[in-house]
C-alpha cells in the first residue's frame, strides 16, 4: 500500500480567527513571504508548547494532561500557550521567540504528521516531538528531539538536557533543511503536482487497457454495498 501523509495547512503565520478565504497579507503569510522570512537570532533559551484544552481523543488527552503537570510543577523553562491556557493571536509570533518549540501530535500514527511540526521549522525553532513513528523518513533525525509525553519525568529530563547542551545552535543547518523540505516538497500543491506528474509515466499502460466508456458511480450490487460497508468499517481501501 502506498503511503501518504497529511496535506494539512501550515498555522504559522496565521492570524487565528480571522477570514483565511480573504486576499489580506495581513491575515496570513504566503510561500513568498516564509521563503525571504529571516528567523531572529535572539531568543529565549526555553521551551514554547501551543496547545490547547481539548480533551476529545485520547491523544487530546495525553497532551493536556501533560501540560497540566508542566503547570503543576512550575518548569520554568517550558511556557505554555493556547486556548484555555494563554491564547494566542499567531503562533510564530510567539514561537519565533523560542529556540525550543513542544509539538505534539494528536495521536501516534504512521505518516500522520501536520502543521504542529512544519510550524516549529518554519519558525526556525528546534522541535522535541512526539507524534509520527517514522517521522525519520520524512526529517533527518538531526533536526528534531523525539520524546514520549507518557513518561513525564524521561521526556522533562531529556528537554532540559538539550536546553543545557544548546542544541538549537548546534542543530541550526538540520533544522533549515528540515525547513526547506516543509516549503519546497511537503506542501499541499508540491504533493499535488508530483501525483499528477505520475499519470503521464502510466499513460501508455492505460491506453492499453479496455476501459468502460460510461462509468456509473451509484450503480452498486448488493455485493458491492456489502463490501463498502465492511470497508469503513475496518478502514479497508478496496
Amino acid at each position: 500500500m502506498r503511503r501518504l501523509m497529511p496535506t494539512l495547512a501550515w498555522m504559522a503565520g496565521c492570524k487565528i480567527g480571522a477570514n483565511v478565504f480573504k486576499d489580506d497579507p495581513d491575515t496570513f503569510m504566503s510561500y513568498q513571504d516564509f521563503k525571504h522570512y529571516e528567523a531572529k537570532e535572539s531568543r529565549l533559551d526555553k521551551v514554547c508548547f501551543i496547545t490547547s484544552n481539548k480533551k476529545f481523543t485520547k491523544g487530546h488527552r495525553d497532551r493536556v494532561n501533560f501540560a497540566n503537570k508542566i503547570l503543576k510543577n512550575h518548569i520554568d523553562f517550558i511556557d505554555v500557550y493556547g486556548n484555555g491556557y494563554n491564547p494566542v493571536d499567531d503562533k510564530l509570533e510567539v514561537m519565533s521567540k523560542y529556540k525550543y518549540v513542544l509539538a505534539i501530535e494528536n495521536g501516534q500514527c504512521m505518516d500522520y504528521w501536520t502543521e504542529k511540526l512544519a510550524d516549529s521549522y518554519l519558525a526556525g525553532c528546534y522541535p522535541i516531538y512526539y507524534g509520527c513513528p517514522n517521522i525519520s523518513d520524512y526529517f533527518k533525525q538531526d533536526s528534531m528531539l523525539k520524546v514520549d509525553i507518557r513518561d513525564y519525568e524521561k521526556t522533562i529530563s531529556a528537554i532540559k538536557k538539550i536546553i543545557d547542551q544548546d542544541l538549537f545552535s548546534a542543530s541550526k543547518e538540520a533544522v533549515s533543511v528540515a525547513r526547506n523540505l516543509v516549503l519546497d516538497k511537503y506542501n499541499m500543491f508540491n504533493l499535488i503536482a508530483n501525483e499528477v506528474n505520475k499519470i503521464d509515466s502510466y499513460s501508455s499502460v492505460i491506453e492499453k487497457m479496455s476501459l468502460p466508456e460510461t462509468i456509473y458511480p451509484m450503480k452498486y450490487t448488493l455485493k458491492d454495498l456489502f463490501l463498502c460497508k465492511l470497508a469503513r468499517l475496518f478502514n479497508i481501501t478496496l
